[in-house]
């Protein structure tokens, strides 16, 4: 059949007014409406990208970041670190990111340390790919992850200061590269060098990111102008303690909320320095403890010195590494010596089963010089001050123990 002109006008559209309705339509959109739905597209948008970005933060927080602030606020020692944790870009499941946020002037490498390794412990059900070292945001070092899980497993059965010696080997930098050797040998032959790998990776890991700017210089002009100055107001970054007076502290009571143990600490510091991190001056903390009004005991340590380091072990057989050697000096009495017990921290040390008598010496004293020696270290002096301790437990309400 042949095809004619019509035939052909005749498969045009059937209803051609349908396009000017739609175009009349358009017409009766006006500019403000093309504008508010715009801007409601947009607002869209940025709630379903708000909403994503929570999401992926929310899931990050659930998976390893509220383990680490469990850990974080169930040790006290732990208030001078901050920390988050978080997978590798956010989403790969396969890698942890611990990532330092935050140090206290008062923290010591050890402080830093044990928090890593309480985190590891708390996570060792858990099974990563790799876990990543950063500070601040900058990611630093890379460990394999079995490593990670190892620490977790090992944290109360493993010698702190063998997991320190051998942690910095098992480190790569984010280029692959080894940047900490293993060294061959007997023990006392390396241990120097351990401890030295040690410190500088924890120098390369946060320590020269969080170092304290220097403290500023007031001039003399200003010191001869001001009636008000304060000549320790340029020199507290580097040291807490100047214009300081040693005095009790009262810690207050904590109550346990189980079965309403009271519990309090009185603490004082050393007058003299212990040591320097981070470019500021840290001193010894003497602490006394109370359980209902009275000394502490069973499983507590009721009394005992925190320190800025780890402590120096008797040796390293079965029994010593908890134990170390020092000297006390009361006001003008002569010196002896002692054997002391540390802290699962290695930390702390304190007067091991002879707690109430050292109590009840501090109460008859004004003055106790402490001598001890940090791990490979030489040994070193701290002074306390401790006249004032009956008139404080007395206004605290608190009993002196029978020795």
């Amino acid at each position: 059949m042949v095809v004619g002109a019509n035939d052909e006008e005749s498969t045009g559209p059937k209803n051609p007014s349908i396009p000017y309705l739609r175009k009349s339509a358009m017409q009766n959109v006006t500019a403000p409406q093309i504008v508010r739905r715009r801007g409601i597209a947009v607002c869209v948008s940025f709630l379903i990208i708000a909403v994503i970005i929570l999401g992926i933060w929310l899931f990050n927080f659930i998976l390893v970041g509220q383990q680490l602030q469990g850990v974080l606020k169930a040790d006290p020692h732990n208030e001078v670190v901050g920390a988050r944790a978080h997978l590798g870009y956010w989403i790969d499941p396969d890698t942890l990111v611990f990532n330092l946020t935050h140090i206290s002037e008062t923290a010591s490498r050890m402080d830093i340390f044990r928090s890593f390794l309480q985190y590891a412990e708390a996570m060792k059900g858990r099974h990563f790919t790799k876990v990543i070292l950063a500070a601040k945001g900058k990611e630093k070092f890379v460990i394999d992850g079995n490593y990670f899980r190892q620490l977790g497993e090992e944290y109360h059965t493993q010698n702190p200061i063998y997991t320190m010696r051998t942690f910095p080997v098992h480190l790569v930098t984010l280029d692959g590269g080894k940047p900490f050797s293993e060294y061959a040998g007997g023990l006392f032959a390396v241990l120097g060098k351990e401890m030295d790998q040690f410190t500088e990776f924890n120098d390369q890991w946060y320590v020269r990111d969080f170092r304290a700017v220097a403290p500023s210089v007031v001039s003399d002009t200003a010191q001869k102008s001001d009636s008000n100055f304060d000549p320790c107001q340029g020199l507290r970054d580097s040291d807490p303690h100047c214009g300081w007076k040693p005095h009790w502290d009262d810690s207050g009571v904590s109550t346990n909320a189980i079965d309403g143990t009271k519990k309090e600490f009185l603490s004082l510091d050393s007058s003299d320095a212990d040591g320097m991190d981070f470019g500021k001056l840290h001193y010894a903390e003497l602490k006394i403890c109370f359980e209902n009004g009275k000394f502490c005991g069973g499983d507590s340590v009721a009394l005992g010195v925190d320190v800025h380091g780890i402590v120096e072990p008797l040796g390293y057989e079965t029994g010593e590494e908890y134990s170390t050697a020092v000297r006390l000096k009361f006001d003008d009495e002569k010196p002896v010596r002692e054997t002391w017990g540390i802290a699962d921290s290695h930390d702390a040390l304190f007067p091991y089963g002879h707690e109430k008598r050292f109590l009840s010496q501090l109460l008859q004293h004004e003055k106790l010089i402490l001598e001890f020696s940090y791990y490979e270290k030489a040994a070193r002096t701290v002074t306390f001050e401790i006249s004032g301790l009956a008139a404080k437990m007395k206004s605290q309400g608190l009993q002196s123990p029978t020795p």
